[in-house]
C-alpha cells in the first residue's frame, strides 16, 4: 500500500511543479529568466530555455524579433499580455 501511495504522489508532483513554474513566470518573469540564463549574457538560447517546458512551448511567441534568442524584455512583454 505504501508503495502505491508513493507512486500516486509522484504522479501529481510534476504537474504541480509545472503549474507553480508557470505562475512564477507570470508573477516574476525576470526571476525565471535569470534562473535560465546559465551564461549570464542577458539572453536565452534555445539550449538554455530547454530547461523550462513552458518557455520552450512558447518559444516562437517569446522570440518576438526572431533572432533565435529570448531577451528579458521579450519575456516581460509576453507575460504582461
Amino acid at each position: 500500500m505504501k508503495r502505491s501511495t508513493s507512486k500516486l504522489a509522484k504522479s501529481f508532483a510534476l504537474p504541480l511543479v509545472l503549474v507553480a513554474g508557470i505562475a512564477a513566470a507570470q508573477e516574476d518573469p525576470a526571476a525565471i529568466f535569470e534562473s535560465l540564463d546559465a551564461d549570464g549574457n542577458g539572453s536565452l538560447s534555445e539550449a538554455e530555455a530547454s530547461a523550462n517546458e513552458m518557455v520552450m512551448s512558447k518559444w516562437e511567441t517569446l522570440d518576438a524579433d526572431g533572432n533565435s534568442e529570448i531577451s528579458v524584455e521579450e519575456m516581460a512583454a509576453f507575460t504582461a499580455e
